[in-house]
C-alpha cells in the first residue's frame, strides 16, 4: 500500500481530503496532510513529517512507500519534501507531484492499493494530462 501525503500552503491539503471524502468516505482517513501557514517553524513542520514518514508501515516492502502531492513546485512544502527525499532515501521511497488537484488525488485514492510507487509514479503522470482541460475544447473538438 501507498501511503499518501497533501502537503501544501494553508489549508488546501485539508480541504483537498475532505473533498476526496465525498467520493471515498472514510477510506481518506489513512491520508496525512500538513498545512502550511507563514507562521510555522519550518524546522518542526520538517521534523513532523519525517517522523510520520519514518513511522509508515511498509508492508512487506524493502522501503517505506510515500506519495507526496504540493501545490506549488519550489514553494516551501515541495522544497522540504525535496530535503525528505535526500534525507530518507534509504528508509522511504518517496514521489512528489506538484500541482495537487482533487482528480488527481482521487487517481491516487484508487490505485494505492493496486500499484507500488514506482506504477503509480507512472500512472499518474500519464492521467495527469487529463485533469485539467478547457471546457470549449471539450464541447467542440472531440
Amino acid at each position: 500500500m501507498i501511503n499518501i501525503f497533501i502537503f501544501t500552503h494553508g489549508s488546501l491539503s485539508v480541504a483537498l481530503k475532505e473533498n476526496a471524502r465525498v467520493f471515498f468516505g472514510d477510506e481518506v482517513e489513512s491520508i496525512v496532510t500538513f498545512p502550511f501557514n507563514p507562521q510555522d517553524n519550518l524546522d518542526d513542520l520538517k521534523n513532523s513529517i519525517k517522523q510520520e514518514m519514518l513511522s509508515l508501515s511498509d508492508n512487506g516492502n524493502s522501503k517505506k512507500e510515500a506519495l507526496v502531492f504540493v501545490d506549488i513546485k519550489s514553494g516551501t512544502p515541495f522544497n522540504i519534501t525535496a530535503q525528505l527525499f535526500i534525507e530518507l532515501q534509504e528508509q522511504v521511497a518517496i514521489s512528489c507531484f506538484t500541482g495537487v488537484n482533487l482528480p488527481l488525488l482521487m487517481e491516487a485514492l484508487l490505485n494505492k492499493n493496486i500499484f507500488n510507487l514506482q506504477q503509480m509514479k507512472s500512472h499518474l503522470l500519464e492521467v495527469s494530462k487529463d485533469t485539467i482541460s478547457n471546457m470549449e475544447d471539450f464541447l467542440f473538438n472531440q
